[in-house]
């Protein structure tokens, strides 16, 4: 079954909400400030939502394995509807607001993996990365929309205001969920046995695709640390998201042809690659002019990368593994994201932000180059035979 062009919209809107619930949280940290919490708090606050996001992976996949796609999606945003409503009470008492925090990150963990499974079952092969390239557009978008206009509710001295924000993003993920599957069409039949996590790591290419999904992540995740460096230069970090941002929607827009002709290895490689060396480069040079160019690069590999290694979650199983494939490849992310700030802020609390950014680039630049050789080429050739 092939999604229509009112279906991808549809999947592109549930993704963009989804993400800007999320999101609408990164600039919190005043807020909290004020609030009287710790710095450790603070980054505990980020996070925890990605390391409950990890857990709760399983969750989505068994979601619409048992009660369907728009069970799950709906069962999930009105979960985080409810822990989001929770967190202005909750704003003083840092272990209610982490306890909520992690809710909430498992419930819209539960509501992704479905989205993404979902759009597995239906695209076919030649057409997953295109598909997943233009609904990944809408995990950027919200850098540019809804971040900026809760900064300027928040800077203007509105928390009750912005602190709405979340449950009304909530809430309009649980409506879009509920009409994700269009009236008069069904839900991608089901195959007579759902698979295993056991199948699953026992699929070739698979674990390594999971291991190379968390090391991706974890210098993609390096954005939210960025401020970081702040503290030892006189750099702006805008200079660095912008052209990161721009860099993403753009590939994912304009190159998402692209990505159903190149093969998927090559283009995740590449990208990791570009991810790695932008990030070295930043590291080692610091200078606002580094980061303007050095973002764009960044925001282009991680832009190809993701929808990629979605793609790729699919193109290594078969259809009744697929929704645990889609939870796996979330997970890696999850960990990723989740672990690095506490990496580069327990290294830079000995030897100083740049030195922890330094030793991370000097771990990537080899990694990257092993792991090309010993997977991505492999997998890149087997996936050529498999097509021929």
């Amino acid at each position: 079954m092939n999604l229509a062009g009112g279906q991808l919209f549809r999947l592109f809107l549930a993704y963009y909400l989804s993400h800007c619930a999320h999101d609408i949280y990164f600039i919190s940290g005043p807020l909290l400030q004020a609030a009287g919490h710790s710095q450790m708090v603070i980054g505990w606050f980020l996070s925890i939502f990605f390391f409950a996001q990890a857990a709760a992976r399983p969750i989505g996949s068994w979601g619409i394995e048992t009660f369907g796609v728009r069970r799950t999606l709906v069962a999930g945003g009105l979960i985080f509807v409810a822990s989001a409503l929770l967190i202005p009470a909750a704003i003083g008492t840092p272990w209610a607001l982490l306890l909520l925090r992690a809710i909430g990150g498992g419930a819209l963990s539960a509501y992704l993996v479905a989205l993404v499974a979902y759009q597995s079952l239906c695209v076919p092969f030649e057409k997953r990365g295109s598909s997943f390239a233009l609904v990944a557009v809408g995990g950027m978008a919200p850098l540019g929309t809804i971040v900026p206009l809760g900064e300027w509710i928040l800077s203007g001295g509105h928390e009750t205001l912005y602190l709405s924000i979340g449950p009304l993003v909530g809430l309009c993920c649980v409506w879009i969920g509920y009409y994700i599957v269009p009236a008069g069409m069904k839900t991608p039949p089901a195959p007579p046995q759902w698979g295993t996590y056991r199948e699953l790591f026992a699929s070739p290419y698979v674990p390594m695709l999971f291991f190379s999904v968390v090391l991706i992540c974890l210098v993609d995740g390096t954005t939210a640390c960025m401020a970081n460096l702040k503290a030892e230069h006189a750099i702006t970090v805008s200079f660095f998201m912008v052209p990161c941002s721009l860099g993403a929607v753009a590939i994912r827009l304009f190159g998402s042809r692209l990505m159903d002709r190149i093969p998927r290895p090559s283009i995740v490689s590449a990208s990791y690659a570009a991810m790695a060396l932008s990030f070295a480069a930043i590291a080692f040079f610091p200078r606002n002019e580094v980061m303007l160019v050095c973002g764009l690069f960044f925001g282009v590999g991680i832009g190809a990368a993701f929808p990629s290694c979605m793609s790729l979650g699919a193109d290594l199983t078969h259809p009744a593994l697929q929704p645990k494939a889609a939870s796996l490849v979330f997970w890696g992310v999850d960990l990723g994201w989740g672990s690095i700030p506490l990496i580069l802020g327990s290294l830079g609390t000995f030897m100083g932000a740049t030195a922890s950014f330094r030793l991370f680039a000097l771990f990537s630049i080899p990694a990257v180059v092993l792991l090309h050789i010993f997977y991505w080429r492999p997998l890149r050739a087997r996936l050529a035979r498999k097509s021929a």
